[in-house]
């Protein structure tokens, strides 16, 4: 009996080429698996850092004063002091400057870029979690640097026309905005609460999950 080699080499050749194939799709899998918890693992690392200032900074997002926020720009130096937002921190004191300006706005631009990266690549309530406290925190420094606007309109006022720190206080709305501050601090603290109580082991787990979901 004869052997068609023609139809040898085509299986043969078919073999092979689905062989390739499922090689090269396990590849594919294996490096979108990797690249999932890579990002994973960028955001886990970034927001890990934000919540040591949330938690070194505690005792001063809690505290609230029954009067104007004279220690405000404390609070934004404090809230930047890591490598991820440092850049941003002499911002409040150039606050009419509009080159820094434009670099604030960029990084919290970045901060809500994380926060919906972050409900992309992890999981259930982990997911919800880590893209609100990135989304409050950006939210707490706009808070920080408009009450810094404010602060400085309200000193303005009493040099200028020589009021009482209360009577400029009113002239410039100051309650009203502390109390937006207060809100955002609020905000930020019950965000940070539960990422770090409830759903920090969860991520940990996701960023180093050996499955792709």
């Amino acid at each position: 009996m004869s052997v068609n080699w023609d139809i040898v080499c085509s299986v043969v050749t078919s073999i092979a080429a689905v062989a390739a194939l499922g090689i090269s799709v396990s590849q594919i899998w294996a490096s979108n698996k990797q690249q999932l918890l890579d990002r994973r693992l960028r955001l886990w690392i970034k927001a890990h850092g934000l919540m040591e200032l949330c938690a070194h900074s505690r005792f001063r997002l809690e505290k609230k004063e029954d009067g104007p926020e004279l220690t405000n720009d404390y609070l934004f130096l404090l809230m930047t002091n890591n490598s991820l937002l440092c850049d941003i921190g002499p911002v409040i004191e150039h606050i009419s400057d509009q080159d820094w300006k434009k670099r604030f706005l960029l990084k919290l631009d970045e901060l809500k870029e994380m926060a919906f990266e972050a409900e992309l690549v992890f999981r259930g309530s982990s997911a919800k979690a880590l893209g609100a406290f990135f989304t409050d925190y950006a939210s707490l420094l706009m808070s920080i640097y408009q009450y810094q606007i404010m602060l400085n309109c309200l000193k303005e006022d009493c040099r200028s026309f020589l009021h009482s720190l209360e009577e400029a206080a009113t002239t410039v709305g100051e309650k009203e905005q502390r109390a937006v501050l207060h809100e955002a601090e609020d905000k930020l603290l019950n965000s940070y609460d539960e990422l770090s109580f409830h759903v920090a082991a969860r991520i940990k787990g996701q960023c180093g999950s050996s499955w792709l979901s």
